[in-house]
């Protein structure tokens, strides 16, 4: 599906994201019409799927319980898009994201079952069943310093390091 996503980006680009049908996104691709839509569903999913969504998964579970939750999300996300080897595309798929309102609602949507998720990993890890409050406020600060991190890197000079920028923006909340 990389391929679909890659032919994507290039058509938002140069044709313009509300004029781009999966139709052509499918004709360009050699990729049925059919299995596009069965795989991401809409376009605006197209932008925001990532191959590598589990790599922070599988950082943040390492690192979850042995330190502190901001901490702990930190370096995960640290470890994750550190060790990236597609930067050029992940900065062309978050400028769509953040100049395209109907691609940052449904981000907004999945950043919601992000932080609910990451609430409740935190109670897990606490030995409790249900989260409270204090487990969504943390998971709601990671989740926005990883956004504001974002918003700064898809504009900034193109020699700017994201996990700098992540470094950066967790050191606001939670100091150097």
């Amino acid at each position: 599906m990389r391929l679909v996503q890659d032919v994507a980006i290039d058509l938002f680009e140069t044709g313009g994201y509300d004029v781009t049908t999966i139709e052509a996104i499918a004709d360009a691709s050699g990729v049925s019409a059919a299995t596009i839509y069965r795989h991401f569903g809409n376009k605006e999913s197209i932008v925001l799927w990532d191959e590598q969504d589990r790599t922070i998964d599988a950082e943040l579970g390492a690192r979850l319980g042995r330190q502190p939750p901001l901490e702990a999300f930190r370096d995960a996300a640290i470890a994750a898009y550190g060790g990236r080897t597609d930067s050029d595309e992940l900065r062309r798929r978050l400028k769509l994201v953040y100049t395209h309102p109907t691609i940052l609602g449904v981000a907004a949507q999945d950043e919601a079952r992000h932080r609910a998720e990451l609430a409740d990993a935190i109670a897990q890890v606490d030995g409790r069943s249900r989260r409270t409050i204090n487990d969504g406020v943390i998971a709601a600060i990671a989740l926005a310093a990883l956004d504001v991190a974002f918003t700064h890197w898809q504009s900034a000079n193109p020699e700017q390091r994201l996990v700098d920028l992540i470094a950066e923006a967790f050191a606001a909340v939670t100091g150097p």
